[in-house]
């Protein structure tokens, strides 16, 4: 069976370049890619059941991916998620640890730690 995975990205190219990486694993489907936190909150409370992991960027438009996932844990939501981030800012990434995340990216990263990070999910 097939991880469900949904991409929250609000650069194309990036978003684009989770996709590659995730279709070099194989064992991965993307349900959906939205481009920012108001959206993505909005298909993860309607869609949870159908996903497995969300990889999250942190600064986007409407909602940041820590202001979206401090509002799912509020709601009670156990999703796991993997953020993403351009700054290595210590207070955000301990924030993210606080809320229950499976692991952290910061940019630039490579394939290889892109896909230790959501092997760390599949172990779960």
């Amino acid at each position: 069976m097939k991880m469900k995975i949904l991409i929250v990205e609000d650069d194309p190219m990036v978003a684009h370049i989770h996709k590659h990486y995730l279709d070099a694993l194989k064992n991965f489907e993307i349900v959906n890619v939205i481009d920012n936190g108001v959206s993505a909150y909005d298909f993860i409370k309607s869609n949870e059941a159908l996903i497995d992991l969300v990889i999250l960027d942190v600064h986007m438009p409407k909602m940041n991916g820590l202001d979206l996932l401090k509002k799912l844990r509020e709601d009670g939501s156990k999703i796991s998620v993997i953020p993403i981030t351009a700054i290595n800012d210590n207070q955000t990434i301990s924030e993210f640890l606080n809320l229950g995340i499976v692991d952290y990216l910061v940019k630039p990263f490579t394939q290889e730690r892109f896909n230790q990070a959501v092997m760390k999910c599949e172990l779960k």
